[in-house]
């Protein structure tokens, strides 16, 4: 174990590498879930591409940290850098604003931007390069969002917009599981692109099970997008 000072306190850092190891850490996450209003067993795996870290005061587990290791393929958002890296595009879409039933916009097939700007807005990250665009999108009309609660998850953006706190603008995927919950997505009269990327490791072929892993990747796709398509209709 290592021990860490941060702002006078000091925390001891170490390996989940044991069955013990691994029930600590998942009270501790399903605490966490929990607290967020999810349920379900939450366990650390002993997967030897994967290492669990807890951080403990005075012997109790404060927090965890899970690092992957070496995967061959990975999904990732088109604001981080792809240099050094393999990369093709997987998905490219229009976002989408998402709201509760009762909200006033509820009720319109599409929602232009001069509608959107007279609401709360929940924003994603200044760093997200869907919000950079969005805002560009509005600034060349002479509009600007009413922020009321920023957050870098768009899953955080649909819990917040399910709790009545505003609108807003996220990747339709994100919503599939919110659906069920009442959540409501509408088109937005402008084009504000959600990318993702797949990244490999240069100069290596991938695996079967990367190819098939790919493989499921775009048949979960497929489906989603048929939700969201019935969703917008």
């Amino acid at each position: 174990m290592r021990t860490f000072i941060v702002d006078d306190d000091s925390y001891g850092i170490r390996l989940t590498d044991t069955s013990d190891g691994r029930n600590t850490a998942s009270m501790l996450i399903n605490r966490m879930y929990a607290w967020r209003g999810y349920s379900g067993d939450h366990q650390p795996t002993d997967d030897p591409n994967r290492i669990t870290l807890t951080a403990t005061d005075k012997g109790d587990v404060v927090g965890t940290l899970s690092i992957g290791i070496d995967s061959e393929v990975g999904l990732m958002a088109d604001e981080i850098a792809v240099v050094g890296l393999e990369h093709s595009p997987f998905i490219e879409m229009p976002g989408v604003i998402a709201m509760t039933p009762e909200h006033p916009l509820a009720q319109c097939a599409t929602v232009s931007p001069e509608a959107m700007v007279q609401h709360d807005f929940i924003v994603l990250n200044p760093e997200d390069a869907s919000r950079r665009r969005l805002e560009g999108m509005l600034a060349e009309r002479g509009l600007a969002l009413r922020p009321v609660l920023e957050t870098p998850y768009a899953f955080s953006v649909c819990e917040l917009v399910l709790r009545g706190m505003g609108i807003g603008l996220i990747h339709p995927m994100t919503a599939v599981d919110y659906l069920p919950r009442g959540l409501v997505i509408k088109r937005l009269d402008i084009d504000v692109a959600f990318r993702s990327l797949l990244v490999f490791r240069p100069g290596k072929p991938l695996s079967q099970n990367a190819r098939d892993l790919l493989s499921l990747m775009r048949i979960q796709a497929e489906r989603d997008l048929a939700v969201i398509k019935h969703a917008l209709r």
